[in-house]
């Protein structure tokens, strides 16, 4: 696209007004599996059934995952008199449709993949100039989720592209989720995704990795001149350009470690930093899928990747093999818990509050929740670790609990006493007075994080307790790097008191 034209497009989307799509799909994240992350293009229609039956079986479709999604791969070519797509005949037999039915049958629901180009990421058919015909094929066939990419584009600009896409699928009978897969090269957040799709990436697509940077959290030199490049690139708006050339320029190796110097969780966590504004229900921020359980990281390393993608209200599609994975994982993204946080009605996403750095970098996010069924207000913040060695004592303000609740916090109430829930854990820890206690403090092992649902209490409708019993300075030790307290033991030494329980360590003092 021209700098000109793509400057116009810019700044017309930018004074326009945003417009929703009213069509009453996706009010909380969409949930499910995608294909892409653990099998790339090796699917086939054994694996889909096999899958389905497996998120049936083991409690994922119970759990609020309803998405089974077939990424690149599953399409082979058009037919040459009517223009329909096709599945490949090899891989997908029984064509699309019977597997459609055979989803569906299990409750849950048939996402596919597309591309705004003439070609998809893997050479297979895109939808470009056929969106029409592609949109009313996916509707016959039973399809309820189209992930859009943004490959071999012919320099047709990006509005143009994901419109055509966004009204076709409007003009069916069948209802279908849009999911816009542009990468966030031209800011679907600031209005035109939410009016054409449900959800919208606004990052390049992840890999199983923690962190591309250095210890601290800061971002490595090769992820800096790559993400220079990036940049420069995309405000240019000749991306989709540069990547369809690269690997016929560039070592195959090179191309593959300038694709993947940017596509960590962390990286990808900052990249959202600044975006969660944006997100609520019927549209949402994607900072791409899950990479749970594929082996490249520790099991601390991938519950902090779920607590976050969760706070986010990120859509959650797990990308592994749930027919061979570990049953900690399994049990990690069925957590009812956390998934409770990412499918809010209120539809608010965590936001990052604070930074620490103490020779590695500790943060803090918080967000509001919808109120609970007592009407009082509530509020999760997510506590990180990102340096490679643990924290102790790290504190959590008062100002900062309170700021996690934004505009949502009923001011009304005098009284500044909060609830305080481990999610993970599923126990409650104490109430908590900031306006007499200490800042709240905790202890995290590297790379490690912890999900707390505050709930503020009116203090008329409680039993104040006494200080010297109150828990109000909980300190949570998680992950390789936690010390260890023996196993259900308590002490007292004057006004100061530890708990151990179910691998947490809880103290008070005063």
């Amino acid at each position: 696209m021209p700098l000109f034209s793509g400057l116009l497009i810019l700044f017309a989307l930018l004074t326009a007004e945003t417009q929703a799509k009213h069509d009453g799909l996706a009010q909380t994240p969409p949930m499910g599996w995608n294909s892409w992350n653990r099998f790339g293009c090796n699917i086939n229609e054994t694996l889909a059934r096999e899958i389905a039956d497996s998120m049936v079986a083991e409690g994922y479709l119970e759990a609020g995952y309803q998405y089974l999604n077939l990424d690149d791969c599953w399409q082979i070519s058009r037919d040459p008199v009517s223009n329909k797509i096709a599945a490949d005949p090899k891989t997908f037999p029984s064509g699309i449709k019977a597997l459609a039915d055979y989803v569906h049958a299990k409750g849950l629901k048939l996402g596919l993949y597309s591309d705004a180009g003439v070609m998809t990421c893997a050479s297979r058919p895109g939808s470009l100039g056929f969106e029409e015909i592609d949109a009313a094929t996916y509707a016959e066939w039973g399809v309820d989720y189209l992930k859009y990419d943004n490959c071999h584009t012919n320099g047709v600009p990006f509005l143009e592209r994901f419109t055509a896409m966004s009204r076709a699928l409007d003009s069916q009978t069948r209802p279908i989720v849009f999911s816009i897969c542009e990468w966030g090269m031209n800011s679907p957040w600031s209005g035109w995704g939410r009016e054409l799709g449900h959800s919208w990436r606004t990052t390049p697509d992840i890999c199983d990795k923690f962190d591309d940077g250095v210890p601290g959290g800061e971002p490595g030199i090769l992820a800096r001149v790559s993400g220079a490049f990036e940049t420069l690139v995309s405000v240019l708006g000749i991306k989709p350009i540069i990547w369809d050339i690269a690997p016929k320029i560039l070592p195959a190796r090179l191309v593959e470690i300038l694709a993947h110097s940017r596509c960590s969780v962390m990286t990808l966590l900052d990249m959202n930093a600044e975006l969660t504004q944006f997100a609520g229900p019927g549209g949402w921020n994607d900072p791409d899928m899950l990479e749970v359980g594929n082996g490249n990281m520790s099991y601390e390393e991938y519950k902090t990747h779920f607590l976050f993608w969760a706070a986010l209200k990120s859509p959650l599609l797990l990308g592994s093999d749930l027919r061979n994975w570990g049953k900690q994982y399994a049990e990690m993204v069925k957590h009812e818990e956390v998934i409770r946080v990412n499918q809010d009605p209120l539809g608010r996403s965590v936001k990052r509050l604070k930074i620490t750095r103490n020779g590695d970098r500790e943060e803090i996010w918080g967000g509001p929740l919808a109120k609970d069924g007592a009407g009082r207000s509530r509020a999760v913040l997510v506590l990180l670790n990102r340096g490679r060695t643990s924290v102790q004592n790290y504190e959590l303000p008062f100002s900062t609990i309170e700021e996690a609740f934004g505009e949502v916090a009923d001011h009304q109430i005098t009284t500044s006493d909060y609830q305080i829930r481990d999610t993970w854990e599923r126990r409650d820890i104490g109430v908590y007075n900031g306006g007499e206690g200490p800042p709240l403090k905790t202890s995290l092992g590297s790379h490690c994080a912890v999900m707390l649902v505050v709930t503020r209490i009116d203090g008329a409708n409680i039993v104040q307790p006494t200080r010297a019993a109150a828990p109000t300075m909980p300190t949570f030790q998680y992950g390789r790097n936690a010390i260890e307290a023996p196993e259900n033991t308590s002490s007292a030494s004057g006004s100061s008191r530890t708990y151990r329980s179910g691998g947490l360590t809880y103290s008070t003092s005063n």
